[in-house]
């Protein structure tokens, strides 16, 4: 019974170990998961349209979407949260798109928008 002891001790500190958590891991929870797949939709949607230019899809944003989308694209690929910087640029950029009669942004014209924006980097 004394040998076995130290044996049955040794197990059980060899599953604590695998069950610690990282306390620096960053966990997606659903909201997270959400907020990265419509980022994502968006993305590839801008990205099919420029890739095919005679597809035209008809489909059409708010413009307060459109900004809000462009603005999270643009910092989910170009933001580095996790670097420190001693020095840093705050840049702006604008451009014109035209409205449709029920005053929403064609994706076709977003995506001509989108490919000027990232040549303007």
């Amino acid at each position: 019974m004394i040998s076995s002891a130290p044996i049955l001790k040794a197990c059980s500190k060899q599953e604590n170990i695998g069950q610690t958590t990282n306390p620096e891991a960053v966990y997606m929870n659903a909201a997270d998961i959400q907020f990265q797949n419509n980022l994502l939709r968006f993305k590839d949607k801008v990205e099919y349209i420029r890739e095919n230019p005679g597809f035209k899809s008809g489909a059409s944003m708010e413009v307060d979407s459109v900004v809000w989308y462009l603005e999270a694209l643009f910092n989910a690929v170009y933001a580095y949260p996790d670097e420190k910087y001693s020095y840093s640029v705050t840049d702006t950029a604008t451009f014109q798109v035209t409205l449709d009669a029920e005053g929403l942004v064609s994706l076709n014209e977003l995506s001509a928008k989108y490919d000027e924006l990232l040549l303007q980097w």
